[in-house]
């Protein structure tokens, strides 16, 4: 940035840097897009062998969510 002063009947350019504080989301999103295997948000899904082993989790939770209905009635 530079102006114009007058020092002692003389004018005079002054430059000046501006330092801002750095934008927090925009480092978050660089790193996001550009380093995917360290700084994903969300972990990556890895696919079970095992389908039972699936099978027997939804089985699980669709009986605590029944639960949870009888109780909050």
């Amino acid at each position: 940035m530079e102006r114009t002063v007058l020092h002692e009947g003389e004018e005079k350019t002054l430059t000046s840097t501006v330092q801002l504080p750095p934008d927090t989301q925009a480092c978050i999103f660089w790193l996001r897009n550009r380093c995917r295997d360290t700084w994903n948000v969300r972990p990556a899904i890895v696919p079970h062998e095992d389908a039972s082993l699936t099978e027997a989790m939804i089985a699980e939770l669709d009986a605590a969510g029944e639960r949870a209905r009888r109780e909050s009635d």
